[in-house]
């Protein structure tokens, strides 16, 4: 095992931040070219900055109003996972955070573009951007990616094409369930991925994993499948499944931005359910680009297939032929989708779409409202953030699967949550000014009521 002590941690100097500003904010732009795709030039996440984080605001949970002591855990953890993944014992932890602290700092205080990086960064981008900033420090360069997830996605590497083969063989699926069954993996493994993977707290458990490590892979495996199975019955308020079975009978051209490493295999298994029931159904899969925590990167994607390539014969025949599935190696370089960061082979996919699919509350929150194409959003309930901006209570897992119209917003005034405390099956709740559950209700409205749909949310 190699060790590292904090002498060895490299001070990052302002020439540093310069030469390498992309690669440090996860930018894979080139000018403005995302105008194109962008609602309006105004356009800004319905979300805050690490620099509002410093300022101690009402709006966070008391827990994380301190930003040094926030920032602090967040680079002990990254820290932890690195050294379990790679081998590495780190001297003396307690300087190594201090020393990279410092680099951190020098980078958020940086000012770039008129104005302090800091105040430039969203909530739900930092950790992928602190992850850049603690490689630097540690190695001096970005040529290798180091994973920060690496016994999680090795277990799941291990169970997952088991699971895919018994899901696969109940009969008594709809297809409709295969997508339920993609959104609500993604709340596998919680207790293994972390709070920091979410960028906010978790208010459930989720399908817990941990205990898997000592069972063997027959055991693990049913319990996988059965607790997977039995959340088929969890609430799902918002399921706008016929809207979109309505846009793939148009011969809607898809785009689908996929999220967590499981959460991937059912989103495949999805697809190719998809692609088999209707033969004008188009979809180009995005992927990350590189690793990302517990996401599914370009290559995790290919590998997947190759693991799984009797339950995905469609998407692979498909794929072959050229035909109807495209997997894009150009998408996000971060856990999230900052439209401003996207590369111009992304912009260009979104440009020529019809629809944009988002897995994941993180890239609904930063993309709600931003994209001049109708999105739709899918979800499970899961963290208290995503309480704040839905209305519902993440004990219920509720299943959440919605669109939006080009420009359109699903919630708005999350900043102003502290002044709107409510009372949910005996929680207490704050919640954005307006929520998810008032947008789909005014929404549902306006259609009893003939009003056009696209006022909706």
């Amino acid at each position: 095992m190699r060790s590292m002590n904090s002498s060895e941690i490299m001070p990052i100097s302002d020439k540093e931040i310069l030469i390498n500003i992309n690669n440090f904010l996860c930018d894979d732009s080139e000018g403005d070219a995302y105008s194109k795709i962008i609602s309006t030039p105004m356009f800004q996440p319905e979300s805050f900055t690490v620099g509002d984080r410093e300022n101690k605001p009402p709006f966070l949970n008391q827990s994380e109003r301190n930003f040094d002591v926030w920032c602090d855990s967040l680079i002990r953890d990254q820290l932890m996972r690195l050294s379990e993944s790679m081998a590495i014992d780190f001297d003396d932890i307690n300087n190594i955070v201090y020393s990279i602290k410092r680099n951190v700092e020098k980078v958020l205080n940086y000012k770039y573009a008129g104005n302090q990086i800091k105040n430039q960064i969203w909530n739900q981008e930092f950790i992928d951007i602190l992850h850049n900033i603690i490689i630097y420090s540690l190695f001096g360069n970005f040529d290798q990616r180091y994973s920060t997830h690496r016994k999680f996605k090795d277990l799941s590497k291990a169970i997952m094409p088991k699971i895919i083969e018994n899901i696969c063989s109940n009969n008594h699926l709809r297809l409709e369930d295969y997508l339920k069954l993609s959104i609500i993996s993604g709340i596998s493994g919680l207790d293994l991925k972390g709070t920091s993977a979410a960028s906010s707290l978790f208010s459930q458990n989720g399908i817990p994993m941990s205990s898997y490590f000592n069972l063997p892979l027959k055991e693990s495996t049913k319990i996988y499948c059965n607790n997977l199975i039995t959340m088929l019955n969890c609430t799902a308020p918002i399921f706008e499944w016929g809207n979109f079975i309505d846009l793939v009978n148009n011969r809607a051209k898809i785009v689908w931005f996929t999220d967590d490493y499981i959460e991937t295999f059912f989103d495949l298994l999805f697809i190719n359910k998809l692609l088999e029931t209707y033969s004008d159904a188009q979809i180009t899969i995005v992927p990350k680009r590189i690793e990302c925590g517990n996401d599914a990167s370009y290559s995790d994607v290919l590998d997947i297939l190759r693991c799984c390539k009797n339950e995905f014969k469609m998407i692979c025949k498909l794929l072959r032929e050229k035909q109807r599935v495209n997997i894009n190696r150009f998408g996000p370089s971060m856990g999230t989708v900052n439209i401003k960061k996207l590369s111009n082979e992304i912009i260009d996919l979104i440009y020529q779409s019809d629809v944009v699919i988002f897995k994941g509350c993180r890239a609904h929150e930063m993309v709600q409202g931003g994209l001049n194409k109708t999105t739709f959003n899918m979800y499970i309930v899961a963290r208290e953030f995503s309480e704040s901006v839905t209305g519902y209570d993440a004990r219920e897992m509720p299943i959440l699967f919605f669109h939006l119209p080009p420009g359109g917003y699903a919630f708005r005034g999350f900043k102003n949550r502290y002044l709107r405390e409510v009372c949910i099956n005996g929680k207490k709740i704050y919640l954005s000014e307006t929520t998810l559950k008032d947008s789909y209700a005014k929404f549902k409205k306006n259609v009893a009521g003939n009003t056009c749909q696209n006022s909706a949310l």
